[in-house]
């Protein structure tokens, strides 16, 4: 086994049922590579950004969820980054 710890061969031919279809329909999507995450975080930053810089706000309430669009926009950094790191861990796997 490698130093990063994985499904067994075995274990993984024995997956049945709805998680087969999972794990087929994310590796569709590029989840399982880390380019789907970072194309997931990538758009949800843009999302983000563009709504805190041309939602201006009229009242308190408004106010806060202004302030949200920020931190959803850090966190979907963070996602970007999650993806580049799951890129790095299967280039050195291979």
């Amino acid at each position: 086994m490698d130093k990063i710890q994985s499904i067994p061969k075995s274990e993984a031919a024995e997956v049945k049922g709805l998680n087969k279809y999972l794990y087929k329909a994310m590796d569709w999507l590029g989840l399982t590579s880390g380019i789907g995450i970072i194309g997931i975080g990538a758009w949800w930053f843009i999302w983000c950004l563009f709504s805190y810089i041309f939602v201006s706000p009229q009242n308190v309430i408004q106010q806060q969820v202004h302030e949200y669009y920020f931190i959803e926009a850090q966190l979907s950094a963070i996602v970007v980054a999650l993806g580049a790191l799951v890129m790095e861990i299967k280039k050195n796997r291979e």
